[in-house]
């Protein structure tokens, strides 16, 4: 066995530790932890049912399509390869569904390619926006998230933008 493969028991037989020297009954704790997260998966469920199913729309009924040819002189006016526009499209709301459009795009140009790297990077540095407000504001209870949206799609493009420029500083020509 390696070092790696000791990492999550030797840290769950810390926490056992910790919990046994401060008299903490660890596993009431956990199950009470487990609990709460049910309780908090149920109540975040219909939002992120939504988000799930509208993406997969948005992919069955050929929307992404139409988005992807409206996008591309978009994109390619940014600097930005035209390949990328399902990513940038679902990215704001769905990881999963993000990874698989990247590895379309690996599959398709190549992952060392300039569609592959600004892909990369553009999930790399991005986040699952509908999603995450989905399910903190769901958490929460907040209903209206005023500018949370908007501000977030504003930095998901500079996200996009930085990442085509980066590639572009990398890869000249």
């Amino acid at each position: 066995m390696t070092a790696v493969d000791w990492i999550i028991p030797g840290f769950l037989l810390v926490v056992l530790a910790i919990g046994a020297g401060k008299k903490i009954p660890v596993y009431d704790t956990f199950v009470a932890g487990a609990a709460e997260g049910l309780k908090l998966v149920w109540k975040i469920l219909p939002s992120l049912m939504a988000v799930m199913l509208m993406v997969e729309l948005m992919k069955a009924s050929g929307l992404l399509d139409i988005l992807q040819r409206l996008l591309a002189p978009a994109l390619e006016a940014m600097g930005l390869p035209a390949e990328i526009a399902p990513l940038a499209v679902v990215r704001p709301f769905s990881g999963s569904a993000s990874t698989g459009m990247l590895a379309e795009i690996f599959e398709s140009y190549g992952p060392d390619s300039r569609a592959g790297l600004v892909a990369s990077a553009i999930l790399g540095s991005s986040e699952t926006i509908f999603y995450t407000v989905a399910l903190y504001c769901g958490t929460v209870g907040i209903r209206r998230t005023r500018y949370m949206i908007p501000v977030a799609l504003l930095s998901q493009l500079v996200c996009m933008l930085a990442a085509g420029w980066m590639v572009r500083l990398l890869l000249p020509g």
